[in-house]
């Protein structure tokens, strides 16, 4: 008789088991704020994943705006940090550099301080590259310089990444015709 029961059991304790190591794999993400910004963060993201980014230049300074609106609010603050950046990258993208630069470098020192010591966020690397480009761009070298030394000094930099910087650093090193 204690076989019959410790077989189901030991069945319903492997499921659980599987379901609660699946859960913890997932990967964590940053709760949307609470606030009446969700829809217009929501489809702000969803622009600038499908790369509209003229669009998210439209959008972004408003939804920045209510982020703001609470600086006492520390989620709603990580995502302005977020939305700088992605607002940042999309000036980029339209080669809108001058105005890209003050984004990214607000987002990146937001996202700096809110990681204290941790690990950086997942494309950060990018997004400082961008900032160096956009430097490079707006005749800002020495900044650009200092952007792509840090970036190669990480020895976990993702290596499309390292490429990229190399090429440009290479750039700011090549004689003016």
């Amino acid at each position: 008789m204690s076989l019959w029961f410790a077989i189901p059991v030991a069945i319903v304790l492997g499921v659980a088991w599987v379901l609660l190591t699946q859960r913890s794999r997932r990967r964590q993400t940053l709760p949307l704020p609470d606030t009446e910004a969700r829809n217009p963060l929501e489809h702000l993201l969803k622009a600038y994943r499908a790369g509209r980014y003229s669009e998210v230049n439209a959008e972004a300074p408003p939804v920045l705006a209510e982020l703001a609106a609470d600086p006492t609010d520390p989620l709603a603050m990580r995502w302005r940090a977020r939305i700088q950046l992605v607002h940042g990258h999309s000036l980029f993208q339209v080669d809108r550099f001058a105005e890209a630069v003050p984004e990214l470098e607000a987002g990146l020192a937001a996202a700096d301080a809110a990681r204290g010591n941790g690990p950086p966020l997942e494309g950060e690397a990018r997004f400082r590259h961008c900032l160096g480009f956009a430097y490079q761009a707006t005749g800002r070298t020495d900044q650009a310089r200092a952007v792509y030394d840090d970036l190669l000094a990480d020895e976990d930099l993702d290596p499309t990444v390292r490429e990229g910087v190399a090429k440009h650093l290479a750039q700011l090193d090549a004689p003016a015709d």
